[in-house]
């Protein structure tokens, strides 16, 4: 959750203005995309939350791997819709905003009180080194196709984090 948390939330909040003016949105609406995306992740927190003590916490987790791969797949052919650019977006960034949340109340449950801050420490350093890898892989892939090679480049990252997840 953590290295997942990492690559999505940094990839998106350091490139999505590119990827919209690549997509032919004037500067003003590119990064407006960033206040989206973090109006999305605080709105939708609570009813995460509220979703992850009903039902597994892992199972949302996967629910928020399969939701981010189906919004980032439609995102480039939605960007020229104003107010469907703006919905993906917002739930977007809950997604992203998710598992962090959801993966620190993971942690939560399955770590002994007296291992909290060594699990901790050992989610901010995967959470790091997705932060690290997310934007770099996504920012070479750009250099090929600005919207298409940011996308695939996060969905596939997402895959690869789903598969080790389960």
């Amino acid at each position: 959750c953590a290295f997942m948390s990492g690559f999505a939330e940094t990839s998106y909040l350091s490139l999505i203005p590119n990827v919209g003016l690549a997509a032919g949105l004037d500067e003003a609406r590119a990064i407006g995309l960033l206040s989206l995306i973090t109006i999305g992740g605080i709105a939708l927190q609570f009813p995460l939350g509220w979703l992850s003590d009903r039902i597994s916490r892992l199972t949302v987790t996967f629910g928020l791997a399969i939701l981010f791969v189906a919004l980032s797949l439609a995102l480039p052919f939605v960007l020229v819709l104003p107010l469907a650019a703006s919905l993906l977006v917002l739930l977007l960034g809950g997604v992203i905003l998710g598992f962090y949340s959801v993966g620190l109340m993971i942690v939560g449950e399955v770590v002994e009180p007296q291992n909290l801050a060594v699990a901790n420490a050992g989610f901010l350093v995967l959470y790091q080194l997705g932060s690290i890898v997310g934007p770099a892989s996504a920012g070479a892939a750009m250099t090929y196709s600005p919207v298409f090679g940011f996308v695939a480049t996060v969905c596939i990252l997402m895959l690869i984090s789903g598969v080790g997840l389960w």
